[in-house]
């Protein structure tokens, strides 16, 4: 019995798979969805707005935004929110090219997608993977794909780059970042959107000693503390959990042995 199995994705579009009851808002239900719903394509990489995604599903747009902060949370899915791009950085895993033509075939795909960040994790991803490839197999890889495989970052130190809204999803502590934000949505109720602003706010409080699970830890009192009072319920928010003085402060407050992350359902 094998661990894979193929789908065809034209079900979505099937008069008898579209009369069965629909599941309600679910992370589960999502990532599955994510895999090989009408959006998807063979590389795990593609253009999708939460709106679509939500109208498609027949999901309202809350109950979407939470499941969607759930597989994010997971690092299951990475979102770019300037390009409304999805990734799923263990497609190419368990869904390797079968022959030369499908990479080929890769190409074009690539091509027709929005310059986004994404783009080079999922080289990034193909180059990791194309190491274990037979040597005959890299020969019919396309040039395109090959120059990105076989060509490694210079040495050579770089100016480094001013912020750009491309890369504040993933690397410097980002995903851990996304990971807090997407915690803080869970708690809260709310949908804080995965935007440089946001991200970058809670990366520069980790860069400055505060750990990811004491953030959590910090959402998950603030939570408790706030949520059932309406006028501090509107602090609930990334500028004043994740402000730099705010956040010393609110770590100083946390116990010597940090409170459970599920203290808030």
């Amino acid at each position: 019995m094998g661990f894979y199995r193929r789908v065809d994705i034209r079900m979505h579009g099937d008069t008898r798979y579209l009369s069965l009851s629909a599941p309600t808002p679910n992370g589960r239900s999502l990532f599955e969805w994510l895999i090989h719903g009408p959006f998807s394509n063979s590389i795990g990489l593609y253009p999708a707005g939460q709106m679509a995604m939500a109208e498609a599903l027949g999901w309202p747009s809350k109950g979407f935004a939470q499941a969607f902060a759930e597989v994010i949370g997971q690092g299951l899915v990475l979102w770019c929110e300037d390009h409304r791009m999805i990734y799923l950085p263990n497609f190419l895993k368990h869904n390797p090219p079968g022959s030369t033509n499908v990479a080929k075939g890769w190409i074009k795909l690539l091509d027709s997608l929005p310059e986004c960040h994404l783009i080079n994790e999922w080289i990034q991803q193909f180059q990791a993977f194309a190491k274990a490839f037979p040597e005959a197999f890299k020969q019919g890889i396309p040039n395109g794909i090959l120059l990105a495989v076989r060509t490694s970052p210079s040495p050579s130190p770089s100016p480094s780059p001013s912020p750009s809204p491309l890369n504040y999803i993933v690397g410097n502590g980002r995903q851990e970042a996304m990971r807090v934000l997407a915690w803080l949505n869970e708690k809260s109720g709310k949908n804080f959107r995965m935007t440089a602003t946001n991200v970058d706010l809670i990366v520069s409080r980790m860069k400055g000693g505060i750990s990811p699970d004491q953030l959590k830890a910090i959402v998950t009192r603030k939570c408790r503390q706030w949520a059932s009072d309406e006028k501090m319920r509107e602090f609930l928010r990334p500028a004043t959990l994740f402000n730099r003085t705010n956040c010393e402060q609110y770590v100083g407050e946390l116990p010597k042995i940090e409170e459970t992350l599920d203290g808030v359902s």
